[in-house]
Parts: structure tokens; C-alpha cells; sequence
């Protein structure tokens, strides 16, 4: 899944460097290495280092006020008349890490809240130690649990007043009854300001419409309205027939794709795209939507990510690669790779020995030719298989599948 800031100014963009300054004051472990300049003149993959990892976003600037409505849809009357420019950052993310973070996050609030800081500080404890949490969710557990676990009081009087202006901006004052918080009442008086308990049982029966199994048979493709991963099962939500995938396809609207490939491996393909019954979707006939793909190639006991993104100037071309390959019961990082065709440069990241290899290096004649590569068409994906087959063994992590 890719994700995306937008910020809305007027005038000129400022250096690179002082870009990296402001950051530097404001305590973000970020900087941006060189080659130095405008972000003017910056179009493209914006690279970074985030406490001395590299990382990055795309990076563009939409022109005009026509763009930036573009950008914010309905809240246009809202947005100050002045702001015409919109820089944009885009960054990848898996959706289910995400999830799982935001979740995790959220039991440590609601335990404090509750009045069970004990319970909290063990379930802090658990993720922490639990080896098939991944790196992004432990962290952000850790900042919840920091944010928290000190003064109960001044905590709670931030919530309240959060509480309040939320109520306030939807206009709902003449329905809204404050309330305590279990944690500040005494124990005895908790359970009457607690949410109540919910049953799931009995639960509504599942549709028959609304998930869909992975192919099995080699040979076999299968298409959904997009894949989800529950507990280590992956599965389509929203099946779909070839011909209403295809239709999709067309339209550049999302849809995802699984074959189980001959020698037994799965290959799960989802594009990105702007379904055309959102409520909310552009309403500039000329938009087209971000198509970027995004792959994931299972070999137990290893699972391979590969996103890509296009190229601005031309966007039916793909020209930049990030390829990562996780242990797939442990969800750890094994390898990553970051392929620019933009800037024509690989950076590795290697923890097979069991230390941590970094590497960085112009591509050779062979990449350049492999990286720049026309988005494939409906159904047409063995050229792209070849393609980061010999990505792989040519930027050093050997033979895939």
C-alpha cells in the first residue's frame, strides 16, 4: 500500500539543506544526503537517511489552485485562496503492519484509561518480546506505553479536551454528556463508566460473496477486489471472475491477481487504482489514477515483496524497485534492495551472515536495461517475473524463486 502527504504552500520551495536543518531543530532523526540544491529542481525518488538507514519518498509539486482542489476535494473552501502548490511526498507501507501497530497501540491507551496499568505495562512487555511483531509495531507500542504510563492526571485532562473539541467540530454539544474515565474514579465506582462487554456470539453469518481462496492447482489464477493476510492465511475479499477483473484493469481501477505457479510458489499481485463507485473520488474528468504494483512472491520459508513506481514524465514506464525478502514464519528482514532507475544506483541491505551489509553502486549496463520497463498488461506477468528474477541474482541475493 502506498501513502501520501500533501502540503499546501505558496512560493518557493526551500534548499534541501534547510530543509535538513529544520529537521534537525525540530528532533527528527532525519537527514538528507547529498547531492545538495533546490527541491525545486527535486522530481522523483527524494532519498534520505533515517538514524543512519537509508530511506526515501517520491517526491513531486502539483501546480495551481485547479491541482490543489484536486488534492483536498471538498475541503477547498476551507484551504487559504493563496495556497496554489501542493508538494507531495509518497512513501510505502504494509497495510497489515500498520494495523497491527495501530491496534497494539490502541489496547495500551484503553488499558491505562481503564484503570489497569499493570495489565498494560505486562502487554507492553509481551510485544516487546513477541519475535513475530514486527520492528514499526514494537516501536510505536513503546512511544504509546512512554506517552501514558506518567502522569495519570494531566493525561487524562488532555483526552477530555481532545474529547471536547472532536464533539465541538461535528456540532454534537446538544447530545454529548461528559464522562470520567474508569482510572479516575475509584476502583469500587469503575465498572459504571466502562464500556460494556460485547458478545460476539452468536456473530452474523459470513457472505458468500465476500472471500475467496487462493488457487491451488498449479496453473490456476484466481482475482479479487483486493487481498488480506489473517493470522499467516491470505484470502481475497470480493472475488472476482476474469472478465470483471480485466473490466478493472481497464478502468485502472484496484484489483489483485493470484497464480500458483508451476514449480508450487504463490504469486499475489495487487494494483493500485481509484475505484470508480468511490463516493469520494476526483471529479476532474482528466485525472488518472497512481497504478503502481505491488508483488508478493511466497517460497517457504521465505516471502518476497516487490513494489515499483512509475515514471512522471511517463507514466506507462516503471522505473524504480524496492524488492525485500522476510523469513516468512519470523516476518524478519533477510535482504532488501532498493532499485532506482531515476538516479541509475542499487542500495542493499544484507543480514544473511547475521550482521547487518549495507552496499550502494551505480547500476551496471545490464540493470539499467532490466530497471526501466513498460507496466505490463492485463494478465501479461511472465516478462516481469524474468525481469525481477534477474534483478535479484544480478544486485547479489541469487537465484528467486
Amino acid at each position: 500500500m502506498s501513502m501520501e502527504i500533501n502540503v499546501l504552500f505558496r512560493g518557493t520551495l526551500p534548499a534541501k539543506a534547510a530543509l535538513a536543518r529544520a529537521m534537525k531543530e525540530l528532533g527528527f532523526p532525519l537527514t538528507i544526503p547529498p547531492p545538495a540544491g533546490s527541491l525545486e529542481k527535486q522530481k522523483g525518488f527524494l532519498p534520505m537517511r533515517l538514524r543512519r538507514e537509508e530511506t526515501g519518498a517520491e517526491f513531486d509539486v502539483f501546480e495551481g489552485r485547479d491541482n490543489v482542489k484536486e488534492v483536498v476535494g471538498k475541503r477547498i473552501k476551507k484551504i487559504d485562496p493563496a495556497f496554489d502548490r501542493s508538494a507531495n511526498f509518497r512513501f510505502g507501507g504494509d497495510e497489515n503492519e500498520m494495523i497491527a501497530a495501530t491496534c497494539a497501540g490502541a489496547r495500551v491507551v484503553s488499558l491505562v484509561l481503564a484503570g489497569e496499568r499493570d495489565r498494560a505495562a505486562e502487554y507492553v512487555a509481551q510485544v516487546q518480546s513477541d519475535e513475530t511483531m514486527n520492528g514499526y509495531a514494537k516501536e510505536f507500542v513503546r512511544k504509546q506505553w512512554d506517552r501514558v504510563s506518567g502522569d495519570i492526571e494531566a493525561l487524562c485532562k488532555k483526552f477530555h479536551a481532545q474529547e471536547a473539541a472532536t464533539v465541538k467540530a461535528l456540532k454534537l454539544e446538544h447530545i454529548w454528556e461528559p464522562s470520567p474515565f474508569p482510572v479516575e474514579l475509584p476502583a469500587a465506582q469503575r465498572a459504571r463508566v466502562g464500556e460494556p462487554s460485547f458478545s460476539k456470539a452468536p456473530w452474523i453469518s459470513t457472505p458468500s460473496w465476500l472471500y475467496g481462496e487462493m488457487p491451488e492447482r498449479p496453473g490456476e489464477v484466481r482475482f479479487g477486489k483486493s487481498i488480506r493476510s489473517r493470522n499467516g492465511r491470505a484470502f481475497f475479499v470480493i472475488p472476482l471472475t476474469r472478465e470483471e477483473a480485466k473490466k478493472r484493469h481497464l478502468a485502472s481501477e484496484p484489483y489483485a491477481r493470484a497464480e500458483r505457479l508451476a514449480d508450487g510458489t504463490l504469486l499475489r499481485i495487487s494494483r493500485d487504482g481509484a475505484d470508480l463507485n468511490d463516493p469520494e473520488k476526483p471529479q476532474n474528468p482528466n485525472y488518472r489514477p497512481s497504478t503502481e504494483l505491488h508483488i508478493t512472491w511466497v517460497k517457504s520459508p521465505y516471502t518476497l515483496r516487490v513494489g515499483t513506481s512509475r515514471d512522471y514524465d511517463d507514466p506507462s514506464m516503471i522505473v524504480w524497485w524496492r524488492f525485500g525478502v522476510s523469513n516468512h514464519e519470523t516476518g524478519k528482514d533477510i535482504w532488501l534492495s532498493y532499485a532506482d532507475g531515476r538516479r541509475n544506483e542499487r542500495t542493499i541491505h544484507d543480514w544473511r551472515s547475521g550482521k547487518k551489509v549495507y552496499s550502494s553502486a551505480p547500476h551496471t549496463a545490464a540493470e539499467r536495461k532490466l530497471v526501466k520497463c513498460r507496466l505490463p498488461g492485463f494478465g501479461n506477468y511472465t516478462k516481469l517475473l524474468r525481469r525481477i528474477s534477474s534483478l535479484l541474482e544480478i544486485e547479489g541475493y541469487g537465484p528467486w524463486p
